[in-house]
C-alpha cells in the first residue's frame, strides 16, 4: 500500500505532434490536487484505492478500513514505507485492534523500488492523467477512479505492470 499526490496541473509527458506545432495544454494557473491511497493484491493483480483531500493519518485510517472491510474474510499483511503517518498512534490503535487480520511488513527506509504502488502510480500519471487539464479536482477524481477500473478490468494485472515497470527500471539502472 501507498499514496500520491495527483495535481490538477497537467503531467506533461511526450507527446507525437505535427511539425512545427506545439502541443499546448491549458491549466488553471491555481494548482490543487488530490491524495489517492492505494493498495495492490498480490494474490489477484487487483488494486483498492480511495480519493481524499487530505493526506493524514485520518484518511489512512479509512483507507485501512476500507481494506479489512472488502477483504473481511482474509488475513492481510500491509506492505508499507516509512511515512510520518503511517506511524502515528491512531494508525498503530488501530491496527492493534485488528492484529487478528493485519499483519505489518515495514519496507525499509527511502526503498520506493521495493514498493510497487509507486510503479503504478507512475503508469497511472503516465498513461491516464497525463497532458489534459481536467478543470476541476471532481473532474481529476473520476479520471482517477476511471483509471483504477480499466487497471482492474485488464488481463495486464496492475501486479503485471508494476512487475514490468520495475523490470525495465532495474534494466536501466544496470545500464547506467
Amino acid at each position: 500500500m501507498d499514496e500520491s499526490d495527483v495535481h490538477l496541473n497537467p503531467q506533461l509527458t511526450k507527446v507525437w505532434t505535427m511539425r512545427g506545432e506545439r502541443f499546448r495544454v491549458p491549466s488553471g494557473g491555481i494548482n490543487k490536487k488530490v491524495h489517492i491511497f492505494g493498495g495492490l493484491n498480490y494474490r489477484t493483480g487487483r488494486t483498492r484505492h480511495i480519493v481524499t483531500y487530505r493526506k493524514r493519518a485520518v484518511e489512512f485510517c479509512q483507507f485501512i478500513e476500507e481494506l479489512l472491510h472488502q477483504y473481511a474474510n482474509d488475513r492481510l499483511v500491509l506492505v508499507m514505507d516509512n511515512a510520518s503517518y503511517h506511524k502515528t498512534k491512531a494508525v498503530q490503535d488501530l491496527l492493534a485492534k485488528h492484529n487478528d487480520r493485519a499483519q505489518v511488513f515495514w519496507l525499509p527506509k527511502y526503498s520506493p523500488e521495493l514498493n510497487y504502488m509507486d510503479a503504478l502510480w507512475g503508469y497511472i500519471k503516465r498513461t491516464a492523467l497525463n497532458n489534459h487539464f481536467f478543470g476541476n479536482t471532481q473532474s481529476l477524481e473520476k479520471a482517477i477512479h476511471r483509471s483504477f477500473r480499466w487497471l482492474n478490468r485488464k488481463t495486464r494485472s496492475a501486479l503485471h505492470i508494476s512487475f514490468t515497470v520495475n523490470s525495465l527500471n532495474n534494466e536501466l539502472y544496470k545500464t547506467a
